[in-house]
């Protein structure tokens, strides 16, 4: 549900100029901000999530001021509000340069995955984007969607998606055969237990290493069980993760969604 006040009504011209306006710039970095301006509340240090698109108007005089203040050192981006009749309005606001946006959507890379992740290490765990910040499938989504793919926004629906190459695992399966598709695992690939989801960042002696937007994590090691908390962005090996001494992740993993296809990898 949306509250009817957060709700400003455009006609379908309107909404759809909007939308397809260009040039548009990508935000890349995991906390965007617009720039901070008392004369307009509504748009100040408004928070920008990561893989957002809007409108960039590259010819703005530089001799214009935008809300107070001059854009040197800013991207000039147009905004959707809701004006005090209701009624859709878009107007300028100003993009620091000091964060990470470009005109093109980044790259579908390991290396992108990695720097994309990575920029959320440690902030605090948000469900439905409480805080202003991710859970942990906002958490995935944001990383793709700053490379142009977007992915369902809730764990299950990911999961179930068939837009994607998704490897489901089998209840029947052993322990040996799911750390064997595991250790298969490319960067990136996305790693689905009952409520939550995980991303694949990369394998070592350890085995496979990911990156997840998580409550708390538990890990068996040396045949003891620790319960470790989290609550936030952090990076874990997946082997040796645990809900309790008798269960581990590996036995929880339902499916692997391969959101680059491996015939491409």
């Amino acid at each position: 549900w949306v509250k009817s006040e957060d709700v400003a009504l455009g006609n379908q011209a309107e909404v759809l100029a909007y939308a397809e306006s260009k040039p548009r710039v990508i935000i890349t970095d995991a906390d965007a901000r617009t720039a901070f301006t008392p004369e307009r509340p509504e748009i100040s240090s408004l928070s920008l999530d990561m893989g957002i698109s809007l409108p960039y108007l590259k010819q703005w005089p530089i001799t214009e001021v935008v809300n107070g203040q001059g854009s040197l050192g800013s991207y000039v981006i147009s905004l959707p509000i809701r004006n005090a009749h209701g009624s859709l309005e878009v107007i300028p606001a100003l993009l620091p340069n000091k964060y990470n946006f470009q005109e093109q959507y980044l790259a579908i890379s390991d290396m992108d995955l990695l720097l994309q992740s990575f920029k959320f290490l440690g902030e605090r765990y948000g469900w439905g984007h409480d805080y202003g910040t991710r859970d942990c499938s906002g958490f995935v989504s944001e990383v793709y969607r700053s490379m142009g793919l977007l992915l369902p926004r809730n764990t299950s629906d990911q999961e179930r998606s068939l837009a994607y190459d998704r490897e489901p695992f089998a209840a029947t399966l052993s322990r040996d055969q799911r750390i064997e598709k595991i250790k298969r695992a490319r960067i990136g690939d996305l790693i689905y237990i009952p409520g939550h989801v995980m991303m694949v960042i990369g394998h070592d002696n350890y085995g496979p290493w990911v990156i997840h937007d998580s409550h708390a994590t538990g890990f068996i090691q040396y045949g003891h069980y620790y319960s470790v908390p989290t609550n936030g962005v952090a990076i874990t090996p997946i082997l040796s993760m645990a809900f309790s001494a008798e269960k581990t992740y590996i036995e929880a993993v339902t499916s692997i969604q391969h959101i680059i296809p491996r015939q491409n990898q």
